[in-house]
């Protein structure tokens, strides 16, 4: 009979334990899955582009923003990549739009011999960890991110399934003429 009683308490502790030990939250990342979605605002940030400029929210004031995050290892990335370059090289010229890409923990060198290697000449920023990253989300990368004139997110598109240079290209002429609501994919 003590044996018995000894197990059901052994049994109790465990179920216990086991409700208790689900209401323990991990301090380091206390809000989860994050993500900023159309209709946000940007976020305030400021980093260092590979020329030595400085990139920052007040940046895009004015401006049709896309900021796109990256890192070069990343086979959607590689595949995104040449379509971003193909929207950069498509809108460079006009002076309404910004485009700027920001790597998620990664060196310039790498950044800067993968643009080598695949002839880029995106502008970018090398960052070595993802603290800017997660000012705008806690994982996914590709995430686009086309923001209007007044620093509002109006659309956001990441690796599921993957932005075409038609679907980037549509919504950065909408938002120059001021026609997107909202998107998020």
């Amino acid at each position: 009979m003590k044996v018995e009683i000894r197990s059901k308490v052994v049994i109790l502790l465990c179920i216990v334990l086991a409700v208790f030990s689900s209401c323990i939250t991990d301090d380091d990342d206390d809000r989860g899955d994050f993500a900023l979605v159309a209709g946000d605002a940007l976020p305030q940030f400021s980093v260092e582009m590979s020329d030595g400029g400085m990139l920052n929210t007040q940046s895009f004031s004015g401006k049709v923003g896309v900021i796109v995050f990256f890192h070069t290892d990343c086979p959607d990335c590689q595949k995104e990549l040449p379509v971003i370059q193909k929207v950069y090289d498509t809108y460079k010229e006009n002076p309404d739009v910004l485009l700027s890409c920001i790597s998620r923990s990664e060196s310039g060198s790498e950044v800067q011999a993968y643009w080598e290697k695949h002839s880029f000449t995106l502008p970018f920023s090398a960052q070595n960890d993802d603290a800017v990253f997660s000012l705008f989300a806690s994982h996914t990368i590709p995430r686009i991110l086309i923001t209007d004139k007044e620093g509002i997110i109006r659309a956001v598109y990441t690796d599921d399934p993957l932005a075409t240079y038609q679907e980037l290209a549509k919504d950065i002429d909408a938002v120059l003429i001021d026609k997107l609501s909202g998107n998020e994919r």
